[in-house]
């Protein structure tokens, strides 16, 4: 055993924790990707439990804390004063989407706290990175950023007069925030943030698909759905602020994301969600469900709350798609996300809201 992985419900947002061992079977290395929540829609029970799990953990084993953060958005990042890691650790702290320690200099924000906190760990904002980049080696586990600030040059401040919303707030980081990749053995752990249709497109064409591709050609593929299974993945402009996948017409190219899942990702064989019931942003989205589902390597999708239709590529929001809520009434998005003998798993449908694997 090399590497243990538990993905963590914490309703909307992300947390992911990782324990590397030694060839005895010690702990040698804490690794968390992403630690926030936005979640008001549930009782808070399920996050509390994996809260407290991993901060269990780090506290009763000594050993480095690594934490990397896809992006800039508090639902990536602001439990982590809630995982009472000590001030001394040593480790590494990776920010991804930000290009210089400014970017977050509000003295309440809970990365920025974290970051002053902790001294000792190897602090450290992420270059731009358009080819995948070793970041360590812990062992047996070698740890990848794929990409990030990948689309720094059409979300520049300088087209703000020009296309408005090119620098609207924040929405941005999603599109600009870091992916990392985990391998150990002949398997590979994909944390994808909350990459966007922008990210897809050049999946789907470019050099960073095939660069991407010869990292994880030939590995068994295990993933988290991109920003939390958000209709976004299909619909986020592209070359320029103006234009849209889905601008006025409701069509979606899912096509481009199952190939990209299939032949970029290796045809995943689990992908994880972690969002509220009824997430009030459509968090998981109905017709990206479909797509995801379709991209996987699973045999059997029969599936509890939805029929996936086999062989549509294109989807409009209108064709063949319904859901089943709460007393057989439909409603849009996933709810609690029942999918059976799939690819597809949401954690907060999983016995005390997680999934571990061990490697």
């Amino acid at each position: 055993m090399d590497m243990k992985v538990r993905f963590c419900y914490v309703g909307h947002g992300a947390m992911n924790y990782i324990q590397v061992y030694d060839r005895t079977g010690h702990v040698t290395a804490h690794l968390l990707v992403d630690a926030g929540s936005t979640d008001d829609k549930t009782d808070g029970s399920l996050r509390e439990r994996n809260l407290d799990f991993v901060s269990e953990k780090i506290s009763s084993y000594s050993a480095p804390v690594y934490v990397f953060i896809t992006h800039f958005h508090e639902d990536h990042y602001n439990l982590l004063d809630q995982l009472h890691i000590p001030w001394n650790v040593t480790g590494g702290l990776y920010v991804g989407s930000i290009q210089r320690e400014c970017e977050f200099d509000d003295p309440e924000n809970k990365l920025r706290m974290f970051w002053n906190a902790h001294e000792r760990m190897n602090r450290r904002i992420l270059e731009r990175i358009t080819t995948h980049k070793k970041l360590l080696t812990l062992g047996n586990v070698q740890i990848y950023c794929l990409w990030n600030n990948y689309f720094t040059d059409i979300t520049d401040p300088a087209l703000h007069t020009r296309f408005p919303r090119a620098n609207r707030g924040t929405l941005y980081r999603n599109r600009n925030g870091a992916a990392f990749a985990f391998l150990c053995g002949q398997d590979a752990v994909v944390f994808s943030g909350d990459m966007t249709g922008a990210n897809f497109w050049a999946l789907f064409e470019g050099s960073l698909s095939a660069d991407v591709t010869s990292l994880l050609n030939g590995y068994t593929v295990w993933m988290t759905v991109p920003h939390h299974g958000s209709l976004h993945t299909l619909s986020e402009p592209v070359l320029s602020p103006l234009l849209s996948l889905n601008l006025g017409t409701l069509f979606y190219a899912a096509e481009k994301l199952i190939d990209v899942m299939q032949n970029v990702f290796q045809n995943p064989v689990r992908m994880y969600i972690s969002a509220g019931y009824r997430d009030r942003h459509s968090h998981p989205n109905y017709v990206a469900s479909i797509a995801y589902d379709l991209s996987g390597n699973s045999v059997g999708r029969n599936c509890s709350r939805f029929e996936v239709y086999k062989g549509i590529t294109n989807i409009r929001e209108s064709d063949h798609v319904q859901f089943e809520g709460e007393n057989g009434r439909e409603f849009l998005t996933w709810g609690v996300l029942e999918i059976t003998e799939s690819n597809t798993f949401s954690l907060l449908g999983l016995d005390g809201g997680y999934e571990e694997l061990i490697f």
